[in-house]
């Protein structure tokens, strides 16, 4: 069937005119969207990075919480939590075996960089 040029008709519905349609062809509402949506991770309410936690057991859990099931494969390495005390983060990580490695670092300001001198001043 050839293309066959049809003139331009707005497509919202103004009440002060009257809606005319080509011959030929029908007017229909849109369907809703039936189809499933995806589970998608949700989105934490805080930010992660303002998250702190109080201990090792506190950073497993919040991990657990934030992180879907799915994401836990071999080769997965998470954000870090920061400790309340200002000394520590963890991260968790997902061993090629499949076990969960939670582990604990220190980190403590380097005092090398911190402040410069200028010869003579």
């Amino acid at each position: 069937m050839p293309y066959q040029y049809q003139p331009y008709q707005p497509t919202w519905n103004n009440p002060y005119m009257q809606q005319t349609v080509p011959q030929g062809y029908s007017v229909t509402s849109p369907m809703p969207n039936t189809q499933p949506v995806a589970a998608q991770p949700q989105t934490p309410q805080q930010a992660w990075n303002s998250v702190k936690v109080d201990g090792l057991q506190e950073a497993m859990n919040r991990f657990l919480m934030h992180y879907p099931a799915n994401m836990l494969v071999p080769g997965f390495v998470s954000e870090p939590l920061f400790d309340i005390d200002g000394r520590h983060f963890y991260t968790l990580s997902i061993e090629q075996d499949g076990r969960r490695n939670p582990e604990r670092f220190r980190y403590e300001p380097d005092f090398e960089s911190q402040g410069f001198s200028i010869d003579g001043a």
